[in-house]
């Protein structure tokens, strides 16, 4: 399934802050897939725990889930 599909099925779910996520990921998409979640926190300035809320929203069981959907579109 691609994430796009993912959003949208859970698009009622989602709040602006898990929107900025996703439009940050999908603009920084090489970035995003080279680090693990830690690094990735960092980098964007989101918390650990709102990437982890952002998949679990979306239907996934993580980040690592979410790192290889992405990586793979």
């Amino acid at each position: 399934m691609k994430i796009n599909d993912l959003i949208k099925e859970n698009y009622k779910l989602l709040d602006k802050n898990d929107i900025k996520l996703y439009s940050y990921i999908i603009q920084e998409k090489t970035d995003f897939v080279e680090k693990n979640l830690k690094e990735f926190s960092k980098k964007s300035n989101f918390s650990e725990s709102a990437i982890v809320n952002f998949t679990k929203k979306i239907g996934l069981e993580g980040y690592s889930e979410l790192n290889y959907l992405v990586k793979w579109e």
